[in-house]
């Protein structure tokens, strides 16, 4: 149980650095995230691209939940919601591909 949390940790760690390297990288970052009224956020991301829900996690210490929406054109955004009730968008970019789930092996699976 003590590997899977700290396996956790550690993957949730890596999402977060994965995702701050992607978005530092982008011209928006030099004016900070776009934060709004969840509703109206995702609301937005519907009727401008066209993107629904593909994902959702908890982080590992439960302070938020990251979102995973994207399009069949292939336009994709993260967004991130704390518990506080911010939402903002993380990263967004173009030619998302949907993949088949990978087969799990090992203990537990």
């Amino acid at each position: 149980m003590a590997t899977r949390t700290i396996n956790s940790m550690l993957w949730t760690v890596g999402c977060i650095v994965l995702f701050a390297l992607i978005f530092a990288s982008t011209p928006a970052a030099a004016n900070g995230p776009f934060c709004a009224q969840r509703a109206k956020l995702i609301e937005g991301l519907s009727a401008k691209f066209q993107e629904s829900r593909k994902g959702v996690g908890i982080t590992g210490t439960g302070t938020g939940a990251l979102e995973v929406y994207a399009s069949e054109e292939g336009t994709w955004t993260i967004v991130v919601t704390t518990t506080r009730g911010k939402t903002c968008i993380l990263a967004s970019g173009h030619s998302w591909q949907t993949t088949p789930k990978a087969a799990v092996h090992g203990p537990g699976a």
